[in-house]
């Protein structure tokens, strides 16, 4: 190849081949701009993300301008990976943050809580093989109250997708158990079977979490049959 490209320019006269060279160059240009956007774009959703990882630490919720800019790194980098499922997942977040900042106008609360649910959609749709991104949405609808079809579709579906998937099954307990009372009889049994699967991969974990969201005594009744749940729960006189 090499010698054969060697062999064309040997022949080319000494005006043409700073024209070919430029015809290169133009040909090239739309590629190297691609990859530079792409790699600001990436840029921008990496500050995004560090901001967002910031503000989840204790007594660290972000200023009204800080969230400004943090607005203007997500809209860059949307015009360049607009389908990117964590950069959705990312906005999602940012405008939860803007609905809690709002503590005055509820409209405006609404909108962006609204927002954020239609990026959870947008990024289920750029990846709905993920069971995370079923689980997110199905607790970013509970913590609205908003445990409707949708709700019990995402949440039937992220146990589906990831049944072995711990971290998967710590948000389906950690939602399913307070909101048991909502659930259909479907969402119910995923419940029941995700607590016993977290039992047999997580048993201290699971106890742990349930008693951190004061869920224990359901736990207890829904699987007294399990002879570790009860022993457990006799220890902490629950029976």
């Amino acid at each position: 190849m090499a010698t054969s490209i060697a062999a064309l320019l040997s022949r080319l006269g000494r005006w043409q081949r700073p024209l070919l060279g430029a015809l290169l160059l133009l040909l090239l240009l739309p590629l190297l701009w691609l990859s530079a956007t792409r790699a600001l774009a990436a840029g921008a959703h990496y500050f995004l993300e560090r901001q967002l990882q910031a503000w989840s630490l204790p007594a660290a919720p972000p200023s009204m301008e800080e969230w400004r800019y943090s607005e203007q790194l997500l809209h860059f980098a949307e015009d360049f990976i607009p389908k990117n499922p964590r950069l959705m997942a990312h906005a999602a977040q940012l405008y939860d943050w803007r609905a809690w900042l709002e503590q005055e106008e509820r409209a405006v609360r609404t909108h962006y809580l609204e927002l954020s649910l239609e990026y959870h959609r947008r990024g289920l749709r750029s990846r709905p093989a993920w069971p995370y991104s079923w689980a997110d949405f199905a607790a970013a609808k509970a913590r609205r109250g908003l445990l409707d079809e949708e709700f019990q579709a995402a949440y039937a579906t992220a146990a589906r997708l990831g049944p072995w998937e711990v971290g998967v099954q710590s948000r389906l307990i950690e939602i399913g158990l307070p909101n048991w009372r909502q659930l259909n009889r479907e969402s119910r049994d995923t419940l029941v079977a995700t607590l016993q699967r977290a039992l047999a991969v997580q048993e201290r974990t699971l106890f742990s979490s349930v008693e951190r969201i004061d869920e224990l005594p359901r736990l207890c009744f829904l699987l007294q049959q399990d002879a570790r749940v009860h022993a457990y729960c006799e220890s902490k006189h629950i029976y």
